[in-house]
């Protein structure tokens, strides 16, 4: 393919980088001049991009990939042709892919990891089936996940079309993520993605293992062609040969996603979700953080003295004569013992000086 980097295509497209190569394109990062903002670019293999039936079809699926809108995929905005070149175009994710982070990863995805990137991939697998699209090549390179920690899915049913622009790709996608059916070269359906999630799945659980490679493949020919076998004609191992601490509730899981016949797969993506919630150890509950700090100044015992308020920094005049280290109650109690003392003083002195011809005296002080 052509050096396209500094490159402006429809007088709108300026190429900025090359960001991955795969089996059908290059993809790179552009800046879309009209939206103002960088897109990835799609760039189609040659024999595709000059195959007149697949563009042709494949202007007609992108209208209904088009509609695929969802929080968790990435969102398609269609083909486009300049001379020879033909390209898609979709949101440009800064981000890393699945694929990265579990080969970046020192072992097996933590339990909580997990869970969190199988919700959203389920909830857009769920919502595409539900729109009558199957993926049809679901695996960690074609699930991103963004900076700011969203899991999106790209790139839904691209394979399926390539699939039908020409008789010699049969049972277009990726070998290792094919479901039996699927590398028959029969029509993919919702559990063939069961059975993609389900080897991706067994990725995260195993620090990045697959479970065929075709290492015993009883044919000849290509890495590929002896993973097909493998596909069809071979039993998944367990997870748990990489992986001891995987639970028997979390291995039916796999294996059940896993199962030849697409009958004995989940019926949905929602499904195999319930079923793995209930497999995972449970998490624990996320609690926002107005609430937990609430929650937690209500419960626990300071080791600390006291913080003093800004309010309350600079030293206030004591009135009261009691000691300051009396407490409230017990000030009360003195208070009215001091003023009982001194009515029963006035009232001696009132005696007192009755005595004395305080007639006069009283007399008097009342005038």
């Amino acid at each position: 393919m052509p050096n396209l980097i500094g490159e402006i295509i429809l007088n709108r497209y300026r190429v900025d980088d090359l960001i991955g190569r795969g089996g059908m394109a290059e993809v790179y990062k552009v800046w879309d001049q009209q939206r103002a903002a960088h897109l990835a670019m799609k760039l189609l293999r040659e024999d595709m991009a000059e195959d007149k039936v697949f563009l042709r079809r494949f202007r007609r699926e992108a209208q209904t990939l088009a509609k695929l809108q969802h929080p968790h995929i990435v969102t398609f905005y269609g083909l486009e042709q300049e001379g020879a070149l033909a390209f898609m175009l979709l949101d440009y994710v800064e981000g890393i892919s699945l694929r990265r982070e579990i080969f970046d990863a020192p072992g097996p995805l933590p339990d909580s990891r997990i869970r969190k990137i199988m919700q959203p991939i389920c909830s857009a697998l769920h919502y595409a089936h539900n729109m009558g699209m199957v993926h049809c090549d679901l695996k960690p390179g074609n699930i991103m996940v963004h900076k700011n920690g969203t899991v999106l899915v790209t790139d839904f049913g691209i394979a399926r079309m390539t699939d039908a622009a020409t008789a010699t790709m049969v049972g277009a996608g990726t070998p290792a993520y094919m479901a039996p059916e699927q590398a028959r070269g029969f029509d993919p359906t919702p559990q063939t993605d069961i059975y993609a999630l389900g080897v991706v799945l067994f990725e995260m659980l195993t620090g990045g293992e697959r479970p065929f490679v075709g290492e015993q493949a009883t044919v000849t020919g290509s890495t590929s062609e002896k993973v097909r076998w493998d596909q069809i004609n071979l039993n998944p191992p367990s997870p748990r040969r990489w992986n001891s601490e995987i639970s028997d509730e979390l291995e039916t899981v796999v294996l059940q996603c896993l199962a030849k016949d697409p009958a004995e797969r989940y019926t949905s993506p929602l499904d195999l979700l319930n079923a793995l919630e209930l497999a995972l150890p449970p998490g624990l509950a996320e609690i926002p953080a107005k609430v937990e700090s609430k929650s937690t100044a209500a419960i626990s015992v300071s080791t600390e003295e006291p913080q003093v308020s800004k309010e309350s920094e600079e030293p206030k005049e004591i009135t009261s004569p009691l000691p300051a280290d009396v407490k409230p109650r017990q000030r009360g109690t003195l208070a009215l013992l001091a003023l009982l003392g001194i009515i029963a003083l006035i009232a001696g002195v009132g005696l007192f000086m009755l005595g004395r011809g305080g007639r006069d005296f009283w007399g008097n002080w009342l005038r």
